[in-house]
């Protein structure tokens, strides 16, 4: 399972409307997982991943992020 920089997220300006847009770490989560998610079709040791699915975990987003695990899991 390999993230690929290339490509683009398609995101609509009403995000700033939403209730949970101010909350940082919220917003930051959110926009990791849409920037990380497979853009097509994969295999990850055995598990086909589909477009739009990614594997991750607590531990793995609170250090791409530099948060805390308890930061992420409440967000």
């Amino acid at each position: 399972m390999g993230s690929s920089l290339n490509g683009f997220v398609k995101l609509h300006r009403k995000l700033i409307a939403w209730g949970w847009y101010q909350d940082y770490v919220v917003k930051d989560v959110f926009l990791h997982l849409l920037l990380t998610a497979n853009f097509k079709d994969s295999q990850w040791r055995g598990i086909t991943l589909k477009k739009g699915q990614l594997i991750t975990g607590s531990k793995r987003l609170a250090d791409d992020l530099g948060f805390t695990r308890q930061q992420v899991r409440t967000a």
